[in-house]
């Protein structure tokens, strides 16, 4: 791994176990995450190759996007979200650059064509551990990672939510200590080759991992 960043902890209301993999997010209980992480997100973002276009996996209400386009101020963004009520809500913040289609992202990924190299890709997930590289119900989320690397973009920003509750379930992760970094290089290596860890930047809820897969 060529870089490791950790950003300080922020105290903030806890999650919300009542959101699921599917739940909108303009439906969560607390839309705070996104708006406090936006230091550690531009953090990890540092190391990240310029690309002039980037996939965005559940776009949600923007708030990533609008990272994103603070980083990458010339980069088109195509983003995808199943929720109609996201997508209304991501497009009406009128991003001159970035546009949310209504519609699954794998199949949006597929639709369209990627050239090797000059595009970046960002997957939010509500909910990832390494722990959805086994389980059943993991594996839309590995359909979408790997059509991705398949793909080969410059890099993946990866939104892991083990941060959350590594200190009690470290030992579920197969892990030796509960540090993040002991999580990290576990989740490369479960990821397999060619990915490796280029930065993080992690708060109380989410630790944004910025991955390259060529």
């Amino acid at each position: 791994m060529s870089e490791l960043l950790l950003f300080p902890k922020q105290a903030g209301p806890p999650r919300d176990t009542r959101v699921r993999d599917d739940t909108p997010y303009w439906k969560f209980p607390d839309q705070g995450p996104a708006e406090r992480n936006r230091d550690p997100l531009l953090l990890a973002l540092v190391s990240a190759a310029p690309v002039v276009r980037i996939f965005e996996a559940f776009g949600g209400l923007g708030f990533i996007t609008r990272i994103l386009t603070e980083r990458f101020p010339e980069a088109s963004i195509d983003s995808f979200d199943l929720d109609p009520e996201c997508c209304r809500r991501y497009n009406a913040l009128g991003l001159a650059r970035a546009y949310c289609h209504q519609g699954d992202a794998l199949e949006g990924l597929k639709g369209q064509d990627w050239p090797s190299g000059d595009w970046g890709a960002s997957l939010d997930y509500n909910k990832f551990t390494i722990l959805d590289l086994d389980r059943s119900e993991g594996k839309w989320k590995r359909e979408l990672l790997f059509a991705v690397a398949e793909r080969r973009p410059a890099w993946v920003q990866l939104t892991d939510s083990a941060v959350c509750h590594l200190s009690l379930n470290w030992s579920r992760y197969g892990l030796a200590d509960k540090t993040l970094p002991l999580y990290l290089e576990q989740l490369v290596v479960r990821l397999g080759r060619p990915w490796k860890l280029q930065a993080y930047a992690a708060r109380r809820t989410h630790c944004y991992t910025l991955l390259t897969c060529c």
